[in-house]
């Protein structure tokens, strides 16, 4: 809910969102359903989850 709240607050208008996350395994689960009423006007990209256990060498595909 937090991070809801927090695109609610700005003007996505033209902007482009790619969301990310760091897990134990879940992934984005149904976090990412609710990004486009959160953050209408933006172009949601295709989202990046890496998982707890390769953080450490995921600067390629993190940079990529």
């Amino acid at each position: 809910m937090l991070i809801y709240s927090f695109l609610e607050a700005y003007d996505w208008d033209g902007k482009t969102l790619v969301p990310f996350c760091t897990s134990g395994g879940s992934g984005f689960g149904r976090s990412l359903d609710k990004l486009p009423d959160s953050a209408p006007g933006a172009a949601i990209l295709e989202g990046l989850h890496v998982s707890g256990s390769r953080v450490d060498g995921a600067s390629e595909e993190v940079a990529a």
